[in-house]
């Protein structure tokens, strides 16, 4: 009974097609946007990561308590980190160049 009156129902009401559409998530027209815009998204995250590695790194030699082996891994979390972060604002600054080579 219940299924009658439910088919009833829709049975009644016109279906109509819904429109779909998605927007393109690659907003870049040229193939130097899409490698710039990637880029920009790397080395974003990449800073990222690099400022919490270095305050982790702070935090483990701070937390260290005199312990020689925690002392010493503090300093090589920071050291790495800190040439990471290095690493990361030189390639920045490299794809600057290569544009103004290219363009």
């Amino acid at each position: 009974m219940m299924f009658k009156i439910i088919k009833e129902v829709w049975a009644d009401e016109p279906t109509k097609p819904i429109p779909v559409g998605f927007p393109s998530p690659i907003a870049s027209e040229t193939i130097q946007d899409l490698i710039a815009s990637l880029t920009n998204w790397l080395i974003n995250i990449g800073l990222a990561i690099a400022v919490l590695m270095l305050i982790y790194g702070a935090l483990v030699f701070i937390t260290a308590g005199g312990v020689e082996t925690r002392v010493t891994q503090g300093r090589k979390i920071l050291t790495w980190s800190v040439i990471g972060l290095a690493t990361l604002l030189l390639a920045k600054g490299a794809e600057f160049v290569i544009r103004s080579f290219l363009a």
